[in-house]
């Protein structure tokens, strides 16, 4: 089973419902699972979300929208190149053209260690720049999912946003030196 793991806030209920949608035209089967995050950044979220899930997901913000037949070509491309599942598919978001593994599809179990150290921001440069020095990083630009993030001027600032960026300058000096010592703790798992 494919899980679409979702964290969202209260305030974000027109945009959960416009995520669930898209999601919904799939064109493979898949069940989706809604975390309402109180917790104050997506990281806590995430890894409360996936508890219990031992499973191929597709992480994704509620203000992301999934092509049909986006699910469909992560899941051919991740069974291609990650036969033993230990890798990382990302999509095209429309916002970081692969840069960033923001949404990612992959097995739990490669996730699960990144959910840890940062409160919301960074912790998907540290998957990306881990997975891509693995080798384990597959971009996949057929894969479309609009990111429809307020820097790009699709929605206004809310409090979601505002209590997570915030949380911005400590999660960097996190990431600065967790970048410095070029995430050698990744590297003994």
């Amino acid at each position: 089973m494919i899980y679409v793991v979702i964290a969202t806030t209260k305030e974000r209920r027109g945009r959960l419902e416009k995520c669930i949608n898209a999601v919904k035209n799939s064109t493979i089967p898949h069940s989706i699972v809604i975390y309402e995050n109180l917790d104050g950044g997506c990281v806590l979220a995430t890894k409360n979300a996936i508890e219990g899930i031992h499973s191929e997901i597709l992480l994704l913000n509620d203000d992301m929208i999934v092509a049909p037949n986006c699910l469909q070509l992560l899941k051919q491309e991740y069974d291609k190149n990650f036969p033993n599942k230990d890798g990382v598919c990302q999509p095209d978001d429309n916002y970081h053209a692969g840069r960033l593994c923001s949404s990612p599809y992959c097995h739990t179990d490669v996730l699960r260690p990144f959910l840890s150290h940062y409160r919301h921001h960074c912790w998907d440069q540290e998957f990306t720049d881990v997975m891509t020095m693995k080798n384990k990083y597959v971009i996949v630009p057929e894969a479309f999912l609009d990111h429809q993030h307020f820097t790009k001027g699709a929605s206004l600032m809310d409090k979601t946003y505002t209590m997570t960026n915030n949380t911005f300058g400590d999660d960097l000096k996190i990431f600065e030196k967790r970048k410095a010592s070029n995430y050698a703790d990744r590297f003994l798992q």
